[in-house]
């Protein structure tokens, strides 16, 4: 995706790699507990003019990982943030997933 919108903007991306922090990410009951490369990624995030999120689909959902990262992420710093969802998974179930997985996610919280 990044590889393709940068033949048509400029901008400056910065990629995380979710398996790159996962088991920080995974063993963090609080945000406290993350070491200072993962918490500066987490405020990469929250920072963001814009998010592209991808994932695979996992057993009909996005990954655990994936929502535990944003569980992480303080509850008012995305509002007003546009993001992208993208999901990768080839089985017939694939609506559904759109439906009872990530449309939820891109609803916006305002306060």
């Amino acid at each position: 995706l990044l590889a393709e919108l940068s033949g048509h903007l400029s901008f400056n991306a910065h990629l995380i790699e979710l398996g790159d922090i996962a088991r920080p990410v995974g063993a963090a009951l609080s945000r406290q507990e993350l070491p200072a490369e993962v918490e500066a990624e987490l405020q990469a995030i929250e920072n963001a003019d814009l998010l592209i999120v991808a994932a695979p689909v996992y057993r009909g959902s996005y990954p655990g990982l994936l929502k535990h990262l944003f569980d992480l992420i303080d509850l008012n710093a995305l509002i007003d943030t546009p993001v992208l969802l993208a999901a990768t998974g080839g089985s017939d179930a694939m609506p559904w997933f759109w439906i009872t997985s990530y449309a939820p996610c891109s609803v916006s919280s305002r306060p």
